[in-house]
């Protein structure tokens, strides 16, 4: 069972069904402290930027458009609108470096609408689904220029599977691959492949994207916002 429907599992084991393993549910009471440590306080307070990558990785790609839209327009909502105008100017000016097109009213670099949580959450939401992980590399300042330079698909799920393996440190690794489905080689590529593309992050600089994130918690606000109401969803069966 992968991440996807361990987390779909939580609506039923909420509601008192018996169809949740402990393994899964060890998932879904992992994702919940992390959805409280989230909701508690400014959005960035009590989430590292390491698992505000991670979690965002682990729930991105996996949600539906709508659910994807939905969740970054709750996350920007708990921003004040003097946070939203200032994380909007840093996208932009991280869009503009990588030559990713965002729209610009008055091409001042300044457009008012992305101060409006609903707006801001198209953008997002477009720029996701444009390219799964093109808003990850945006907000950490990847190096390499372009999107071009993206990590294929292949290398994004490789480094997704070692970064939740890690973060899942107490639990034998036995249990964990068969809480996923996976086997024993299957994890051993993953790990490789995840290792050469660098010690936290993907080919193509996305290592360079983690550190760059540490500067600026707007950007990790987003970024565990989106995964926080995205996993509420699933875990709700909403």
């Amino acid at each position: 069972m992968g991440l996807f429907e361990s987390l779909l599992g939580g609506g039923a084991a909420q509601r008192g069904g018996a169809g949740a393993r402990p393994p899964e549910q060890r998932q879904q009471q992992e994702f919940q402290d992390f959805i409280g440590r989230y909701e508690q306080g400014p959005p960035w307070a009590g989430v590292s930027d390491q698992e505000a990558v991670s979690r965002y990785q682990q729930v991105a790609p996996y949600v539906t458009p709508e659910v994807y839209q939905q969740s970054a327009q709750e996350a920007f909502a708990r921003m004040s609108p003097q946070e939203r105008a200032a994380f909007a100017q840093y996208l932009q000016q991280q869009a503009r470096s990588q030559n990713v097109a965002i729209p610009d009213l008055h091409q001042d670099g300044v457009d008012d609408r992305l101060q409006d949580p609903a707006h801001l959450a198209q953008v997002t939401s477009r720029l996701h689904q444009q390219q799964p992980g093109l808003l990850g590399q945006l907000l950490g300042g990847a190096s390499g220029g372009s999107p071009g330079g993206a990590p294929n698909r292949a290398t994004l799920e490789a480094i997704q599977i070692r970064n939740a393996y890690e973060a899942d440190k107490n639990t034998p690794t036995d249990q964990w691959l068969r809480a996923r489905g996976m086997t024993q080689a299957q994890l051993d590529a993953a790990l490789a492949l995840a290792a050469s593309a660098g010690p936290q992050g993907s080919e193509g600089g996305a290592g360079a994207g983690v550190a760059g994130m540490l500067g600026n918690p707007l950007a990790k606000a987003a970024l565990a916002g989106i995964a926080a109401m995205a996993a509420k969803r699933m875990l709700s069966g909403r």
